[in-house]
């Protein structure tokens, strides 16, 4: 009988704290997305924002409580054409902009054949 109740009370302490981890992760969730969007910023160069534009079709008829379509942009952090010889780390984008992160500082980074790893 022991073990069957050390058995329940762990599986609710676990129970517990994933209720908890969720309620958490639930009300911070708009400000850790936030956190990870990328501001787009009127200074850009031309080549680093793309605009998408989303067009559903429906079939059905159009009516007044139907939320209406709207753009969304993304803005690209760097592009790369990997057109160099093959080295460890990845250095300088050819768009001129040095890649950050780990991307010069982690020997998991290399390009080989033209294709960044």
């Amino acid at each position: 009988m022991t073990s069957i109740h050390r058995l329940l009370t762990v599986g609710c302490v676990l129970v517990g704290l994933m209720v908890l981890v969720s309620t958490i992760s639930a009300f911070f969730s708009p400000s850790i997305q936030a956190a990870l969007m990328i501001p787009a910023t009127p200074g850009n160069r031309s080549n680093t924002n793309t605009a998408l534009t989303t067009q559903p079709t429906m079939n059905a008829p159009k009516t007044g409580s139907m939320p209406s379509p709207t753009a969304m942009t993304a803005s690209v952090l760097a592009q790369d054409t990997f057109q160099r010889n093959n080295q460890r780390l990845w250095d300088t984008a050819s768009d001129g902009q040095t890649w950050g992160g780990n991307a010069n500082s982690s020997q998991s980074f290399a390009i080989d054949g033209q294709t960044g790893f």
